[in-house]
């Protein structure tokens, strides 16, 4: 089909159906075929249910899908059409089809690797993943999450685990596969337990997708596909040809397009803003990146982490304000990978007893500053350039003198040994895990025994990552505050949609550096500016009943 009749055809089939997306197909001629479902028309339509069928050797299904596929020939007509499987025997089918995914390589502990993956479209029939990698041999514990809100946030759900196994040996099992139950979100996390391997060299990730239909339909000529308003099937007559049709037989039609959105759904959701809020409290305002409107995503960092009410209060503090004072709404995203941050180990010493080594020994003793004190519980992860060594690694805080002892002292926060004895490869990095602490120097020290000291050449902190998915209403500055003690988790309606709002793709934004908050608030006065103008007021009351009773009692009264 040129381009010319596919234009004409998408301007005659004017058709009211409260449809979302139009695109165009290119018949096999007139008469009976087939036309193949794609990753394109499973991302805006009405979505499938992955289903088991079968016993011994079972195989999965996609069924009850595309109920909002309509198709029209180019004077507006609608053109019956059916969802039509491929004759199975003996288990065989079509064969597995696939759809490529998205691949970022994402921070992670070590040890770990860790992939985020973007799929085209939410709830798409998936039901396994196969990874292109390099290696010859490959025995690897391996798990997928997706975000699912829970409770008060979208927490990592697991999808699946197992085994990614390979041996160059055995062709049956060349490609690394791992199963995995239908996601009902467009973006996943895939964590590959590296153990004492380098990191897999991950080429590329396709989604396995369930057993598909075809859409059988009979061409009149130049026809055109409508979807997305997730409506209800329509039953059709062509439904008593169903058991003659004879699927794999007939000519195959294509896709001539794109998807072209014909009627976007609104950018933001006017009906779910926020009550106004009197700003003046909080303690810290930090401005929103401005943007489009739309769906976006804020992260908090170290400094929102610390100075907020955190985690363990469910940032009950944290609030998206516009420029009126009214909230924006927000769902809290929890991501599987960590916030990571660089730090530096700058040499030291210490003065706390246990810090001193034996006579004949070293103990190497450092400082490393955190970016914040009251950080949650969080990982040091330390890196050296040494081959061959071993050593134990503490890290912990020095205390001065308190009423339990009577000489300064070193708070052992977690205890580490650290070796490696191959000297053709890189030593692992050291993972140290820390609780939550109110000081912000952190000391570490290094048993060297009677050895030289051990570079440390490379020092991360790793804090849980934390987003807020929200609505911008329009082009506005918005803006982000926290650290206020008297306010409860806001309970925002913008929770029932949930699924939608984590499913959907958002853009990040950044925040500025963080500041006090200006006193900017819905009210007449602040609380401040009210307590100074009564002192004011109670001022000159007192002046003016001290003039009077000092004048005369003959003189009038003033």
């Amino acid at each position: 089909m040129t381009f010319p009749l596919v234009a004409a055809l998408l301007l005659t089939a004017q058709v009211s159906d409260g449809q979302r997306y139009e695109r165009p197909i290119a018949p096999a001629g007139t008469g009976p075929q087939r036309l193949a479902v794609d990753a394109a028309l499973m991302a805006g339509a009405s979505p499938f249910t992955v289903v088991r069928r079968g016993g011994m050797n079972a195989w999965y299904v996609a069924e009850d899908g595309l109920a909002d596929l309509r198709l029209y020939d180019r004077d507006g007509r609608e053109v019956p059409h059916l969802l039509v499987y491929s004759l199975r025997v003996g288990g065989a089918g079509d064969g597995a089809r696939t759809v490529p995914l998205q691949v970022e390589r994402r921070a992670s502990e070590p040890g770990r690797s860790r992939y985020h993956l973007q799929f085209p479209g939410a709830r798409l029939p998936i039901v396994a993943l196969q990874i292109d990698a390099g290696g010859d041999y490959v025995f690897r514990q391996a798990s997928v999450t997706e975000p699912r809100f829970a409770v008060w946030h979208a927490e990592p759900a697991g999808l699946g685990h197992g085994m990614l196994v390979r041996d160059v040996r055995d062709e049956a099992i060349a490609s690394l596969h791992m199963s995995i139950q239908q996601p009902s979100q467009a973006e996943l996390d895939l964590e590959i337990d590296d153990g004492s391997n380098p990191p897999l060299d991950v080429r590329g990730i396709s989604g396995v997708l369930a057993e598909l239909p075809w859409i059988y339909f009979e061409a009149r000529g130049p026809t055109v596909a409508r979807y997305g308003n997730r409506g209800t099937r329509v039953a059709y007559d062509l439904e008593a040809a169903r058991q003659s049709i004879r699927i794999d037989r007939l000519p195959e039609a294509r896709w001539a397009g794109p998807p072209r959105d014909v009627a976007p759904l609104p950018p933001a959701l006017p009906s779910l803003a926020g009550a106004p809020i009197d700003t003046a409290p909080f303690r810290y305002a930090r401005a929103i990146d401005e943007g489009a409107a739309g769906l976006a995503a804020v992260s908090l960092d170290a400094a929102a982490l610390a100075h907020s009410a955190g985690p363990l209060r469910r940032f009950a503090d944290v609030r998206i304000v516009d420029p009126s004072a009214r909230q924006i709404p927000y769902v809290i995203e929890q991501r599987a990978e960590p916030l990571t941050l660089n730090l530096k180990a700058e040499p030291a010493s210490g003065s706390a007893r246990a810090l001193q080594a034996a006579p004949g020994s070293v103990i190497s003793v450092y400082r490393i500053h955190l970016p914040e004190s009251r950080l949650p519980d969080a990982t040091i992860v330390l890196t050296t350039t040494a081959r061959v060594f071993q050593r134990r690694v503490q890290a912990g805080i020095e205390r001065p003198v308190d009423r339990l002892h009577r000489e300064p002292w070193f708070d052992v926060l977690a205890t580490r040994d650290w070796q490696h004895s191959d000297p053709a490869s890189t030593a692992p990095e050291l993972a140290l895990p820390l609780r939550y602490t109110t000081s912000a120097d952190l000391t570490l020290t290094v048993d060297e025994g009677t050895n030289g000291a051990l570079p440390i050449s490379g020092v991360r902190l790793l804090l849980p990552l934390y987003r807020l998915r929200f609505y911008r209403p329009s082009e506005m500055t918005l803006r982000l505050m926290y650290g206020r003690d008297d306010l409860a988790a806001p309970t925002y309606d913008i929770a029932l949609l949930a699924s939608r709002v984590l499913g959907a793709p958002a853009s990040d934004v950044a925040v500025g550096s963080e500041a006090p908050a200006p006193a900017v608030s819905g009210a007449l006065v602040s609380p401040r500016m009210f307590w100074v103008l009564l002192a004011l007021a109670v001022v000159v009351l007192l002046l003016v009943l001290v003039k009077l009773l000092r004048e005369p009692a003959d003189r009038p009264p003033s």
